[in-house]
């Protein structure tokens, strides 16, 4: 097993591969269990001042990657965020930056899945049809006042 010498070696070559939040290259660091708490926070410190560690961007690009790829709601991907040690007030900043943008439009996205969905569950009849469509918005984290307002008031 590969150990670098030093936390910054580490930190630095796992930031090349991909983008971390804070948390998670403080949970990478800190499970090798060979350096001590000092040492990986001022690894931490040095890469937030190199900018190499942003969690304001990283929870932005998270969030339009994650609607981007497939559409949900956004509690899911809130929890997801929460998951990953981001801070719940920095996330809600984020998203509130972020309304009114088409990725955030959860009517649209509803409709796109219902669309998507709605070839498949033909076969069913309508009442059955709408509440196998509500138990998969709701899996994806929609609103459940918007799927009923979608399916049931249209």
């Amino acid at each position: 097993m590969y150990y670098p010498k030093s936390p910054l070696a580490y930190a630095v070559t796992l930031l090349a591969k991909r983008r971390y939040s804070v948390a998670e290259i403080t949970k990478k660091l800190s499970s090798k269990k060979i350096w001590s708490k000092e040492e990986i926070q001022e690894v931490i410190d040095k890469l937030l001042n190199l900018k190499y560690l942003n969690d304001a961007e990283y929870v932005s690009l998270y969030i339009d990657d994650q609607l981007r790829r497939k559409p949900q709601g956004i509690k899911i991907v809130k929890m997801n965020l929460k998951n990953k040690g981001l801070d719940s007030a920095l996330v809600n900043k984020i998203i509130l930056e972020k309304e009114g943008s088409e990725l955030l439009d959860e009517v649209a996205n509803i409709r796109k899945l219902i669309e998507k969905k709605e070839s498949k569950l033909s076969k069913f009849p309508t009442e059955k049809r709408k509440e196998k469509l509500y138990r998969f918005l709701i899996s994806r984290g929609f609103s459940p006042s918007k799927i009923s307002e979608l399916l049931f008031n249209e």
